[in-house]
């Protein structure tokens, strides 16, 4: 690669020359109109081209790491594959370009506006998109691992397979975004904006969604396994077979949301409401579900095995062939509630109120079973 000056460099692009496979690492060519200048194959690591003008050059297997870019005019045919991690390009405009497959690790995005553009397979690791705009972009298989992304703008972007890792993520905006298998391990979301968002087959472990409102959204098949979703609100909400394993769900709200098939297998539920909400299938073993309302909710085929329902109220609930077994239900309250063929094998009912509800072929305390269980070999 020959190198040039910033003489020799300013002369060539005056003259509408072909800078290809020329190395201008480092030189300053702040404000300099690139016309169509060709630059396939050149270096421009480190350089300093603030303020230029490069929307009308040939761009291809460049090396552009490192340069600042800070008020330039980028090309109009996008950047794929490009070589920019580390690069400086605050408030740059590259609405609706190609960015397929570049490394832009390390880059300082802040407040670019990336609405429209295309991300797929870009790698984001460690940039700064603090403030930028990537409202209707499309991201697949990007990399945003570290990356700053507070008061990013992703409303209306659809992402998949997009890995958010230790991402710092306060303020985001996800409104109306589609989001399939989309890993937010961990992630503190209680600032974010969550509108009429789709989270499809998404990693939310850990997650911090604490008293948010996700009444609008749908997460299906997403796993919220150890999140903190205290005082949540999922009312109306679309839960399909997701994952709610070891949650804190204190005082959650999932007033008629669709959750047939969902986990909450150890979750903490103390005082969830559930009203009218389809939980058929669930699977609630060992789950804290005291004082919680599950008033006219479908619970045909629920798993309750272990769980403590003390004082939960299951007014005209569905419950048919619902596994009580093992489960405390000291003090519930199963007024007209339909428990036809239910298991309440060894389930404790001290207080229980049974008051209008339809108890045929309730299968009660099974003996042998009960004499299998607590059997312990003589020694």
């Amino acid at each position: 690669m020959n190198k040039i000056n910033r003489e020799e460099a300013l002369r060539k692009i005056g003259a509408g020359e072909s800078l290809a496979g020329f190395d201008l690492g480092g030189l300053d060519l702040s404000g300099t109109d690139f016309g169509e200048t060709d630059l396939t194959g050149a270096s421009l690591e480190g350089a300093v081209l603030r303020e230029a003008n490069l929307s009308g050059v040939k761009i291809a297997d460049t090396l552009l790491a490192d340069a600042d870019f800070a008020g330039a005019k980028m090309p109009r045919t996008g950047l794929p594959e490009a070589e920019l991690s580390g690069a400086r390009l605050p408030g740059v405009d590259l609405s609706g370009r190609d960015l397929t497959g570049s490394d832009l690790a390390d880059a300082d995005l802040q407040e670019a506006n990336l609405e429209g553009a295309t991300l797929d397979h870009a790698d984001l690791s460690g940039a700064n998109l603090r403030g930028a705009n990537l409202a209707g972009a499309h991201l697949h298989g990007t990399l945003l691992l570290e990356a700053n992304v507070e008061g990013t703008d992703f409303s209306g972007a659809r992402m998949e397979a997009v890995d958010f890792a230790e991402a710092r993520t306060n303020l985001m905006n996800l409104e109306k975004a589609r989001l399939t298998e989309v890993n937010l391990h961990d992630a503190d979301l209680t600032s974010a904006r969550i509108s009429s968002t789709l989270f499809v087959r998404c990693g939310l472990a850990g997650v911090n969604l604490a008293g948010c409102d996700l009444s609008s959204c749908e997460f299906t098949n997403s796993d919220f396994s150890g999140a903190n979703l205290g005082k949540t609100i999922f009312s109306g909400a679309i839960l399909g077979q997701a994952c709610f394993d070891g949650a804190k769900m204190k005082g959650a709200k999932l007033v008629r949301a669709a959750a047939s098939r969902c986990s909450f297998e150890k979750a903490d539920l103390h005082g969830a409401v559930f009203d009218g909400a389809d939980l058929s299938a669930a699977f609630f073993e060992g789950a804290l579900l005291e004082s919680a309302s599950f008033i006219r909710t479908n619970l045909k085929e629920a798993w309750f095995v272990g769980a403590n329902l003390r004082g939960a109220r299951f007014l005209k609930a569905q419950l048919p062939w619902a596994n009580f077994s093992q489960a405390t239900l000291d003090a519930a309250d199963f007024s007209a509630a339909d428990l036809l063929g239910a298991n309440l094998h060894r389930a404790t009912d001290a207080g229980t109120i049974w008051d209008g509800a339809n108890l045929k072929r309730v299968q009660k305390t099974d003996p042998d079973l009960l004499e299998a269980e607590t059997w312990n070999p003589a020694r």
